[in-house]
């Protein structure tokens, strides 16, 4: 599909975090998908990770604003296209990191979860707190760690 020139700016910041990692483009890289289920058009999609062995992830690219989601935590990290345009060394390094750390997931309840981004020493590059409810409440947690997306 052609998508309009927005979505495609948007895509060439992803891909220049996968291109910096050795990896194909976003849209010729055979580990992302248009999500099943979703209307696509030329200036909306939706691409999800579909590396059973990985986490979750997914990229949603609408009208040139980019929205991530990292498991169960929707709109994890979400930009508008004017922030995409002037952020787009931090997006191309956060993308980066989201791809090669090993990234912690606590599940604390079913609405509290936290994500710790973490190197190959096991030392915290960042980490994220994401509730979707008023009242979510901090529960006995259980973690999974999720390996590199890549290596």
């Amino acid at each position: 599909m052609l998508y309009d020139e927005k979505v495609m700016f948007t895509e060439k910041v992803i891909s220049s975090a996968l291109l910096k990692i050795n990896q194909l483009s976003l849209f010729e890289n055979e580990d992302f998908e248009p999500l099943k289920g979703k209307i696509h058009s030329k200036d909306y999609v939706v691409l999800q990770l579909t590396n059973p062995n990985t986490i979750e992830l997914l990229f949603w690219l609408e009208c040139g604003d980019l929205r991530i989601d990292i498991d169960r935590t929707n709109e994890t990290f979400v930009y508008d296209y004017d922030s995409v345009v002037s952020d787009r060394a931090e997006i191309v390094n956060l993308i980066t990191m989201i791809f090669t750390s090993n990234i912690k997931v606590e599940y604390c309840g079913e609405h509290y979860t936290n994500l710790y981004f973490m190197n190959q020493d096991g030392k915290v590059l960042d980490s994220l707190r994401y509730r979707d409810a008023l009242f979510a409440f901090r529960k006995k947690c259980v973690e999974k760690i999720y390996p590199p997306i890549y290596p």
